[in-house]
């Protein structure tokens, strides 16, 4: 069970997927989280298995680009039910068993605040590749290194308690929300530009919320007591010293909304994973090293008395070598949410 920001409300995220392979996200609020959602965690969790929903009086809500199912006070939500389509779909479950379970270790992130939601089959392209594309509301998923850039950033942009609308103010206090016409409290949500760099470039980014806190392991509270409270820097180079000879697979999409600090068509990081990496040995700068490289030979005997030879031998020092990544997949497994 999650809870927002300001703990009053609780919640499940999932994943939901159709025929066509299309995932995306569905939060679940309150008693449904409590209930079908508690449900929904214990087949996936307990029994593996891949349950099928029919969901009514459920919204659409779009943040950062990505469209995503919500409960309302409303919805109801009906577990396994005995429909026609129903069959189809669970026929069509049995026979992508395989892609489904990949998808699930693929799509479990690290933290409990944040699900990956990553494609079924997807595509590396180049930094280089995605500077040059100009459509937006578009996903793209790269291979490189995250960095924080070296400019001023506050880490944070204040939201409605209620709703998560941003606003430009810099400081907690309460407001007149011009989206729920009532009076709230702001809340800080984490939020800042990251550099992905690989061997053909550099590009920016936006993260937010969930995966933010979970790249730089403080939540958006400790955030705005250390830059708005305290007044102090943000600790960039520590942070930086921490990411460095990191390799991520990475899901990108240009914004179709804009935030008070950037207009639409901006790149927001949706899901991170890393990658293991493997450091070669370098060879010593001492010529000396591999002068010394002896091996010992069997003693000969002879007529007159044993002796005991030695052999230079060339070199078997390893040439110098760059770091190489091995590319396998990395999975991280968890079982406090589900992919429905």
């Amino acid at each position: 069970m999650q809870y927002t920001a300001d703990q009053s409300k609780r919640f499940q995220e999932a994943i939901v997927m159709n025929k066509m392979k299309k995932p995306l996200f569905f939060t679940i609020w309150e008693d449904l989280a409590s209930n079908e959602g508690a449900e929904l965690l214990r087949q996936v969790r307990q029994l593996q298995e891949y349950p099928i929903i029919l969901a009514k009086r459920i919204g659409t809500t779009k943040y950062q680009g990505v469209t995503r199912f919500a409960t309302r006070y409303n919805s109801t939500i009906l577990i396994n039910p005995q429909y026609v389509e129903a069959t189809e779909l669970r026929n069509w479950i049995n026979e992508n068993k395989q892609m489904l379970i990949e998808y699930t270790m693929n799509s479990s992130a690290e933290s409990a605040s944040s699900l990956n939601l990553v494609a079924v089959d997807d595509e590396i392209l180049s930094v280089s590749a995605i500077a040059m594309q100009t459509s937006t509301a578009e996903s793209f998923y790269i291979e490189g290194e995250i960095s924080l850039p070296e400019h001023f950033q506050r880490f944070y942009l204040l939201g409605c308690s209620e709703c998560n609308h941003l606003v430009r103010s810099k400081i907690k206090r309460e407001i007149q929300c011009i989206n729920c016409r009532l009076p709230r409290m702001l809340i800080p949500r984490c939020h800042f530009e990251v550099e992905i760099t690989d061997k053909t470039g550099t590009i920016t980014a936006i993260m937010s919320e969930g995966l933010g806190e979970r790249i730089l392991s403080m939540t958006a509270e400790q955030i705005y007591d250390i830059t708005a409270v305290k007044n102090e820097l943000f600790p960039v180079a520590h942070i930086n010293q921490l990411l460095a000879d990191k390799l991520f697979r990475i899901q990108l999409q240009r914004s179709s909304s804009r935030t008070p600090d950037k207009d639409s068509g901006s790149l927001v990081l949706l899901s991170y994973t890393e990658k293991p990496t493997m450091f070669l040995p370098e060879e010593s700068t001492s010529a000396s090293g591999a002068d010394r490289i002896m091996e010992k030979e069997p003693i000969h005997v002879t007529d007159a008395k044993a002796t005991k030879k030695r052999k230079r031998e060339p070199s078997t020092l390893p040439k110098l070598q760059s770091r190489v990544f091995r590319k396998q997949p990395f999975y991280s497994l968890r079982y406090d949410r589900c992919i429905l």
